[in-house]
């Protein structure tokens, strides 16, 4: 039994997975309004545009972990981070 209508596209084994993961970085990062974008490119955070590496068909529990770390240290340097703070306490010079 199934909830798809006839002639709907089946859905990617690794769709459930990125809903959960973009769900949950607007949540940690509380931003509603958060784009994230699975890629083969490198992960990256832009503004409010995160993008994360794409899940490879077969998931197994390394690759979900590698993935969620992504997703949970952009999501925390969003709600967490503060410039001003950071440059204030930076340490000055090369060393």
């Amino acid at each position: 039994i199934s909830n798809r209508k006839p002639g709907e596209k089946k859905e990617a084994p690794a769709e459930p997975l990125k809903r959960s993961i973009a769900g949950t970085m607007r949540a940690i990062a509380r931003k509603a309004d958060l784009e994230v974008n699975f890629a083969s490119d490198r992960p990256a955070l832009m503004g409010d545009k995160a993008r994360l590496p794409e899940p490879p068909r077969k998931l197994n529990p390394q690759d979900v972990a590698v993935i969620r770390g992504h997703a949970d240290s952009m999501a925390l340097r969003l709600a967490c981070h503060d410039a001003a703070v950071h440059r204030r306490l930076a340490p000055e010079g090369q060393a």
